[in-house]
């Protein structure tokens, strides 16, 4: 699944001809039709697939979306096809911040208190409960549009364009849990877990903001 502004594309292309795998491309792109014409498909990912692209894809054992933009629509084909991949229902469910966090609160010894505001009222009464918080769109990604909240009338300014640039989701506020950060690279299978890497992210942020930030190779 290789949506249209995914610089990630080739890459999985590339790694897929070297193992010698045999695939077939699900894109919203012509450009990326134009690119690989021989094994695509064209079909807009928030349309379903017609009876004749069905056909073409009977022999598909797996699903995989290279970028957050083919998620859902991989999950859909998972659920029609009967192959591998992730579910639309898991899919659903880690695109949701607060219901993730739900779930983590469940299984976790690290809990952190979430809720979904509808204005600065509910902000302002969160964090006199709960102390410094995360402010967040729901269904963001990338770190966009995260913000770290000591005081509601220091951060009056950024959290009303923060409200005013996703008027048309849900903001999730979370408490903030102080510590250093690293990410996991991974594969999950079946439910077991296989570490790829462990790193830590030297960049300190420009609070009270989140960038997201690539990474060459761990700083230690």
């Amino acid at each position: 699944m290789i949506p249209e502004n995914s610089y990630k594309s080739n890459d999985f292309v590339v790694a897929a001809e070297k193992l010698g795998i045999d695939f077939l491309i699900i894109t919203d792109s012509e450009q990326v039709s134009s690119k690989f014409s021989d094994t695509v498909i064209i079909n807009k990912f928030d349309a379903e697939l017609n009876k004749n692209n069905i056909k073409k894809l009977k022999d598909v054992t797996h699903v995989l979306p290279v970028d957050h933009s083919a998620l859902k629509f991989s999950g859909y084909l998972v659920d029609l096809l009967e192959v591998k991949g992730n579910k639309l229902e898991s899919i659903n469910l880690s695109m949701n911040k607060y219901e993730s966090r739900k779930i983590f609160n469940s299984l976790l010894d690290i809990k952190a208190n979430n809720e979904i505001i509808k204005n600065i009222d509910d902000i302002n009464i969160f964090i006199n409960k709960n102390g410094t918080s995360v402010l967040k769109p729901n269904y963001g990604t990338a770190s966009k549009s995260v913000l770290k909240i000591n005081n509601v009338e220091k951060n009056k300014e950024q959290i009303e364009k923060l409200m005013q640039d996703c008027f048309d989701q849900d903001l999730v506020i979370e408490e903030y849990i102080d510590g250093k950060e690293y990410a996991l690279e991974g594969t999950i299978i079946n439910s077991e877990l296989k570490k790829i890497v462990i790193f830590d992210k030297p960049v300190e942020y420009k609070h009270p903001y989140f960038e997201e930030s690539i990474y060459i190779t761990p700083s230690e």
